[in-house]
């Protein structure tokens, strides 16, 4: 989080929490090596890789990995390292000499950029040798020590200077358009939702074309339910899309006894915020009353700050079934506007769930409000 808020700081880059992109990068904790890796720049056919493991664990290094993600080759690996650093091969371990190839200038664009001994990008003195005493590189230039990249604590100038002109940055401002809205059908996964008690929020397969969450008495009982959204970026100071967002959604709420749906916002002090504090959380929509049919909401809601959503549900002790679903919810980063509801393919008749009589018929995406 630290190296992402790094990046946040100094170029135009936002690393955003995944809510249904078809390409991604995913940051996972590799408990099999301590090996640190990453694709370079955007591979593409869905998702990539970015491993961190038993070794990684510095914010240096981090920040090289989420360089290599962004686009920043190894500076040892530039067309012109032979002029400013000295490669000593018979200390490498073996197997790895890959990591100091150099790159032809027909696939390097050095963005008018000289070589960097302090890149976040370059490697150490004693980086992969052979038994940690040999040094593999050195630097040509007289009296340099470059140092190891985990002892490193920022991007350099010219790693910077690289980012925005890869990027297009206008200083730090993020680009024009983001955030994104973010539109989740449920049809084929949970755009990064998830039930933080357990498994008691389900998600179901409506149909070959729909998806839904469901919450139900016979798994949750009078336990509540919470699921909980990413963290969702704000708005720029200023915005041209204002301070107002939407959220909404449809769900259906059935029981024999008392239960409620609701919905707060969250507001964190960064969207790299791991966990969000409940004084400063703001209960947007509540509902008790059993609906018989899939209902529509919308919401208006300020995205100046950081936040993220919670959904809470709960059946009274006393019920004795009850079903809570949810589908279709949106987040718009702009103001409420009636249109129709996306498409997301029929929702189920709330008859299937088996506390509704069969000639109820459920309400479709293509319904006006």
């Amino acid at each position: 989080m630290s190296a992402m808020d790094h990046f946040h700081d100094v170029s135009c880059l936002r690393f955003k929490e995944w809510t249904g992109e078809q390409d991604y990068v995913r940051v996972f904790f590799n408990q099999d090596s301590g090996s640190c890796w990453s694709a370079v720049g955007r591979a593409g056919g869905g998702i990539q890789s970015l491993s961190l493991g038993l070794r990684c664990w510095y914010l240096g290094i981090t920040l090289h990995e989420l360089g290599h993600a962004a686009g920043l080759l190894h500076e040892m690996g530039r067309p012109d390292r032979d002029t400013w650093a000295h490669i000593y091969w018979e200390n490498i371990t073996p197997g790895l000499e890959s990591a100091f190839a150099i790159r032809s200038d027909r696939r390097v664009n050095l963005l008018g950029d000289q070589f960097d001994y302090k890149s976040i990008m370059m490697y150490g003195e004693y980086a992969f040798s052979k038994d940690g005493v040999s040094p593999t590189v050195r630097a040509k230039a007289s009296g340099v020590v470059v140092g190891p990249i985990w002892s490193k604590k920022q991007l350099s100038p010219a790693d910077v200077r690289r980012l925005r002109g890869m990027y297009r940055c206008d200083g730090n401002r993020a680009r024009p358009g983001f955030p994104y809205d973010v539109m989740c059908s449920f049809n084929k996964h949970l755009c990064g939702l998830e039930s933080s008690s357990g498994a008691a929020w389900d998600w179901r397969n409506a149909n070959s074309t729909g998806g839904y969450l469901l919450f139900s008495h016979k798994k949750a009982g009078s336990r509540p339910g919470f699921l909980v959204s990413t963290n969702m970026h704000p708005v720029g100071k200023p915005s041209p899309k204002g301070h107002l967002g939407c959220v909404r959604f449809w769900y259906l709420l059935q029981s024999d006894g008392r239960a409620f749906l609701k919905l707060t916002q969250a507001y964190l002090r960064k969207v790299t915020q791991l966990r969000y504090d409940p004084n400063t959380s703001y209960l947007l929509w509540e509902s008790t009353s059993t609906t018989e049919e899939w209902t529509h909401v919308q919401l208006p809601l300020h995205v100046t700050k950081p936040f993220k959503l919670i959904f809470t549900a709960k059946f009274d002790g006393a019920n004795d079934h009850g079903t809570i679903a949810l589908d279709d919810m949106e987040l718009l980063y702009g103001p409420c506007r009636f249109s129709a509801a996306p498409g997301g393919g029929r929702r189920p008749n709330p008859a299937a769930f088996g506390t509704s009589p069969p000639s109820v018929a459920a309400r479709v995406a293509g319904n006006s409000l």
